[in-house]
């Protein structure tokens, strides 16, 4: 049998929503009754104010939906105070709306991490639908 070709990054990965995962600060975020699918999310429809979470993990993706109505923004992800990431929910003009997983961060260890959601201070929209973060 070979080696494997790329690392198992993904192994152990898990859904956390607001069932499973209590934020340290909700800011303008409430906890939603999103999409059937993923029903138990976040969601802001204006205001600056982040999502804060403490968490372990070693990888981390982000599960939104991007939407049509031309509410949704741009969010960036915060890994211990730095930048990782940015979310573009915005799908005006697309076939509809769309639930998006986006790697957010990646590590070859597991610690404990403090991740912020934050709109994006040139984000024209300020919606965002927050259906899990999905940590390995």
């Amino acid at each position: 049998i070979a080696d494997a070709l790329s690392k198992d990054k993904y192994m152990d990965g898990d859904l956390w929503d607001s069932q499973s995962l209590t934020p340290d600060v909700l800011g303008t975020f409430a906890e939603e009754d999103t999409i059937w699918q993923f029903p138990n999310g976040w969601k802001t429809t204006e205001g600056d104010g982040g999502i804060t979470f403490t968490a372990d993990f070693r990888n981390l993706g982000i599960l939104y939906m991007k939407t049509t109505d031309g509410k949704s923004g741009d969010y960036e992800i915060w890994i211990d105070g730095e930048y990782a990431h940015t979310i573009h929910g915005d799908f005006t003009g697309g076939w509809g709306n769309a639930i998006t997983a986006e790697e957010a961060y990646s590590s070859d260890s597991a610690a404990e991490h403090t991740v912020e959601i934050r709109k994006a201070e040139d984000s024209e929209n300020e919606q965002l639908i927050l259906l899990g973060l999905l940590p390995s």
